[in-house]
């Protein structure tokens, strides 16, 4: 992990996206940028796995198409 997340900051890829397309924290990211990756390694590896389902937007679906005919001005 901490090799792919350095290949994509050399790529300039946004710190905040590499995070959520490894679902972890900003924080978490930084650390693997320095050089204690072998330890965090370890740290994360006895972290329990978060099982939790990605939230849906399915409901707002449905309201994307009528807002986008009748668009509002913003103020």
């Amino acid at each position: 992990m901490a090799a792919e997340l350095r290949r994509r900051a050399a790529n300039g890829e946004p710190k905040t996206t590499r995070a959520r397309d490894f679902r972890i924290s900003r924080a978490t990211v930084y650390a693997y940028l320095r050089d204690n990756a072998a330890e965090l390694e370890q740290v994360l590896a006895a972290l329990p796995g978060d099982d939790r389902p990605l939230p849906s937007v399915e409901k707002y679906d449905a309201l994307l198409p009528s807002r986008a005919s009748d668009p509002q001005p913003v103020e």
